[in-house]
């Protein structure tokens, strides 16, 4: 074993404390000279060689002595190896500064010389037997060197046996073994199986230093979880084999120490999960992320100078806050990253976050709950709804209280706390029980305003919420529409007047509340024609309604429908009579008048007209009989008459004398004369 000074852990390595013996090996009854360094110049260092093979410390040598360092920190002495106990044993030599503490170890033997197999330690998991891509570690060589010519023991076909520590295999078939030509040993061999290398020896004699060396062993551990799996190559008491080599200890010389480190980091893992959270305030445990092998063990391994691994809320409502990104690699945490000011605030027990970084599988945290403040604000959770006059407010208005982040909350909220609401906005007044009990023993935090009105329509109406210590709340804008009413009416029958005018005797409005006072005003009124006719549709449009509670409705229609009827007009039929010369008859003419609608289109007749005798005279009354009406509108009338009396005259016919003649007379001055009538004839 290598005489090496080993720094104790209470040194720093600017004091470099070390000791050190001039041989690794020493025969008995030799000098070892020891040297030391990094002391307190001129203290005092205590030495003292123990075994390290469990035999007693029984035999001389083992007593502590001291020796001063100098001005620099150095101290020498020696060791004289005793005979009575130190043939193939080993030591271990302690040294320490009695005034600084500072101390250092070495180890040596009076015995064959190992040289353990190098490159065993801190094999990186991913070669593990189990590991995704399994692969084998050739170690350095083990050599065996006698100190003295005795140390292996003359024999044929002896056997030294090692055997691999738990957790660890040799690749069976793989290793040689050789020695040197000329001295003692004529002839080796190796056989390498799964667990144990065994080499087979035959020596000649004593009188001549040896050297043998293994070579070319491969080794695996068989699972890549067990970290670090530490262990030594042994020659195992239950197993030695045969050959008599002195110094070498079973259980306890080693030829080669094996190890594993993690492996190249492929994932990311929550070492410690959030929690302890509450809205408003940084997590009372902050996450702590590591780099993982594929065996899940933490690892830097692979890890460039800079990786930022990022947390994010993958489950829950709210944004995560805080520095969320962080260096893991190399020049940063190394492979570990621990945040110190995430936040959410927003209240919840369904909250998760995911890890990721660029070639590493991201990682879920266990899910957490972020429990909320203490209450601070009325909020209203469902707000009124705009209604029609005359109803209760739906949906119905709830009220709770909440933290300052809009979290519901009953934190720190008193057993009792009256909340009341009020109209804070738009006309008229807010009716129903307006005080209820939002503390721990009543609402606990929450409350419903289940019969609330207003006894106004309008729009941009709003309520306000208040309770002491509380911060008051305000619902959005709601409307209490004017309520839908019908309005029936009543019409007049009229007597045909040649247009659809109708009028409105009464009106009947249906859906007014209780004593409210609503009227009706009409715009027009219209049959559907003008015509005669029974139960007749009259409309009513340009409704409006009146009164001093009229803005809280609105007619479901501006316009409504009834019926009355249209009867006939009487039609008064006069006659004006023509004047007619003398003809011996009765017979008249006579042109007819009426009172009609102007525009209507009529046609009126008569069947017979007479004069009361034949007679000339002036003045003579003419009576007609028979009087008929005709033409497209005759239907919207009825004769008042179907007779009329008028006058007229019968002129005396003219006639013409012929047949007589004047007699001649003497001027008598005068016009007349003397007719001869001779047989006078007349004609028309």
């Amino acid at each position: 074993m290598t005489a090496a000074g080993i720094l104790n852990a209470n040194t720093t390595a600017q004091e470099q404390v070390w000791v050190t013996t001039d041989r690794s090996d020493y025969p008995p009854g030799a000098t070892a000279l020891i040297r030391g360094a990094g002391f307190l110049p001129h203290e005092p260092v205590g030495l003292q060689v123990l075994h390290t093979d469990h035999i007693p410390n029984t035999g001389r040598g083992h007593d502590p002595w001291t020796a001063p360092a100098d001005a620099e920190g150095t101290v020498n002495t020696t060791w004289h190896v005793n005979p009575d106990d130190s043939a193939n044993s080993g030591f271990r030599l302690t040294a320490r500064g009695l005034t600084s503490s500072r101390k250092a170890h070495v180890e040596f033997t009076d015995s064959v010389t190992v040289t353990p197999a190098s490159g065993g330690t801190n094999i990186p998991a991913d070669k593990a037997q189990n590991a995704v891509t399994p692969a084998w570690t050739a170690l350095g060589n083990i050599v065996i060197q006698e100190n003295s010519s005795n140390d292996f023991s003359s024999g044929s076909g002896v056997t030294l046996i090692l055997t691999a520590p738990d957790g660890w295999r040799f690749r069976a078939g793989h290793g040689s073994v050789s020695h040197q030509n000329g001295p003692n040993i004529s002839s080796s061999a190796i056989t390498v199986g799964a667990t144990t290398l065994t080499i087979t020896l035959t020596v000649s004699g004593v009188n001549k230093s040896d050297k043998l060396t293994i070579s070319g062993i491969q080794v695996q551990a068989t699972d890549g979880r067990s970290l670090p799996a530490s262990g030594a190559i042994v020659r195992s008491a239950a197993n030695p084999g045969t050959a008599q080599i002195v110094g070498i200890i079973n259980n306890t010389t080693v030829f080669g120490e094996l190890s594993q480190a993690p492996g190249v980091a492929t994932a990311l893992a929550f070492d410690t999960e959030p929690g302890a959270a509450m809205a408003g305030a940084i997590f009372g445990i902050q996450p702590i992320i590591k780099a993982k092998d594929q065996f899940g063990n933490n690892t830097a391994s692979g890890l460039g100078s800079i990786l930022n691994v990022t947390v994010s809320l993958s489950s829950g409502v709210d944004p995560l806050q805080g520095t969320a990104s962080r260096n893991i690699g190399t020049s940063g945490g190394n492979g570990t990253v621990t945040y110190t000011d995430l936040r959410i605030d927003t209240a919840g027990t369904d909250k998760q976050l995911t890890a990721s970084a660029t070639g590493l599988t991201s990682a879920l945290s266990a899910i957490f709950a972020v429990s909320c403040a203490p209450a601070s604000t009325l909020v209203f959770v469902v707000q009124p709804g705009s209604v029609a006059y005359g109803s209760l407010l739906t949906p119905v208005p709830v009220v709770k209280t909440r933290d300052a982040y809009g979290n519901d909350s009953t934190v720190g909220l008193a057993a009792s706390k009256l909340v009341t609401v009020a109209l804070s906005a738009g006309s008229g007044t807010l009716l129903g029980t307006l005080v209820r009990d939002i503390g721990t023993n009543a609402g606990n935090g929450s409350v419903e305003f289940a019969d609330l009105a207003v006894n106004a329509a309008g729009e941009n109406k709003q309520l306000s919420a208040a309770a002491p210590g509380l911060a008051t709340a305000f619902s959005a804008p709601f409307a209490i529409y004017p309520l839908p009413v019908a309005a029936a009416i009543t019409a007049l029958d009229k007597v045909y007047d040649g247009t659809t005018v109708a009028m409105i005797s009464g009106y009947t409005i249906y859906g007014v509340i209780g004593n409210d006072e609503v009227g009706l005003s009409v715009g027009t009124a219209n049959f559907d024609d003008k015509h005669v006719g029974i139960q007749k549709y009259v409309t009513a449009t340009g409704l409006n309604l009146t009164g001093p509670d009229a803005g809280n409705y609105v007619l479901a229609t501006p316009s409504a429908q009834t019926t009355a009827s249209i009867s006939a007009r009487p039609l008064t039929v006069t006659a004006l009579g023509q004047n007619k010369v003398y003809d011996g008859t009765t017979a008249a003419t006579v042109t007819l008048a009426d009172d009609r609608i102007a525009g209507d289109s009529l046609q009126t007749g008569y069947i017979t007209a007479a004069f009361a005798d034949k007679q000339a005279g002036t003045g003579k009354p003419i009576f007609v009989s028979g009087i008929t009406l005709s033409g497209e509108d005759a239907a919207n009338y009825v004769l008042a008459n179907t007779s009329a009396a008028t006058v007229g005259d019968i002129v005396p016919m003219e006639v013409t004398v012929t047949g007589v003649r004047a007699n001649d007379k003497v001027y008598d001055g005068t016009l007349n004369t003397a007719v001869d009538a001779g047989a006078p004839s007349l004609s028309e």
